[in-house]
This record gives structure tokens, C-alpha cells and sequence, in this order.
């Protein structure tokens, strides 16, 4: 009996490790390490949280961000319009894709985007007229011609 007690601590140990590791780097994508009054740090936060999988909190960060800037940017914009991606918010991710497309007209990222928005609201007609737009822009693009055949 002593065995199996001296055995649970030692895995209940090894889980509290692995536990406060995780709670180490998810703080700093979570502001413990970000200037909230720096844009760039603010979006960098933001695209940690992306890559883990933290949407809500990435979105968080790049409106921050975008609010702090003297003039918007279109990297900003389409890191949102992209977490709006995966958030399903279809609507407000093209928003973004039209404001950055009118910052920077001949930005891809935005226009695929864009187009993958209206593919998710079944705007097939629209998506179809952005992607032509796009390829006009990029002609040996490959995910634009993928994007033309899948529309």
C-alpha cells in the first residue's frame, strides 16, 4: 500500500510540472509579457494566441492593437479578418478584408480571405468575382486557381 501512495504522488507531481509549464507559456501569449500600449507587441500576443488555438483571445489582442495605431494597417487587419475565420464571423471577416484591401489593394492574403468568407455564406457569384480579381493581381497563384475551380 505504501507503494501505490509513494507512486500517486510522484504522478501527481510530474502533472503539477507539466501543468505550471503550460501555465508559463500560455501567460505569455495572454498579456503577461505584452506592452498594452504597443501595437507590434500586441499583435505579436495576438498571433501566439492564434497559433494556440486561443481565438477569442487573439481577437482581443488584434483589436487592441489595431485601435492603438495611428493609421490602420493591413497586416493588422487581416490577422483579425483571419481569427474572424475561424471564430465563423463570416461578415465582419470580409469587413476586414475590404478595409485592408483599401489600405493595400494588391495584398492576396487578404482577397483569399475574403473569398473564403464568401464561400463560407455561400456568396458563390461574389466569391467568384473577388477570386477572378485576385488572379488578375497573381495569374501563376496556385490557391487562386484551386480557389476559381472549388468556386
Amino acid at each position: 500500500m505504501c507503494y501505490f501512495t509513494r507512486y500517486s504522488c510522484y504522478a501527481i507531481l510530474i502533472i503539477l510540472k507539466e501543468s505550471c509549464s503550460n501555465l508559463k507559456s500560455n501567460l505569455n501569449y495572454m498579456g503577461k509579457k505584452t506592452s498594452k500600449s504597443n501595437p507590434e507587441s500586441l499583435k505579436e500576443a495576438g498571433n501566439r494566441a492564434f497559433t494556440n488555438g486561443s481565438y477569442e483571445e487573439s481577437l482581443k489582442l488584434y483589436t487592441k492593437a489595431i485601435e492603438l495605431l495611428e493609421t490602420p494597417s493591413h497586416l493588422y487587419l487581416t490577422n483579425r479578418a483571419n481569427t474572424y475565420l475561424k471564430l465563423e464571423k463570416n461578415s465582419e471577416c470580409i469587413a476586414d478584408c475590404d478595409l485592408a484591401l483599401k489600405i493595400e489593394p494588391t495584398f492576396l492574403k487578404a482577397y483569399l480571405r475574403k473569398i473564403d468568407a464568401l464561400i463560407n455564406l455561400q456568396q458563390l457569384e461574389e466569391a467568384l468575382k473577388v477570386t477572378q480579381e485576385a488572379i488578375e493581381l497573381d495569374k501563376e497563384n496556385r490557391d487562386l486557381q484551386c480557389l476559381l475551380k472549388e468556386v
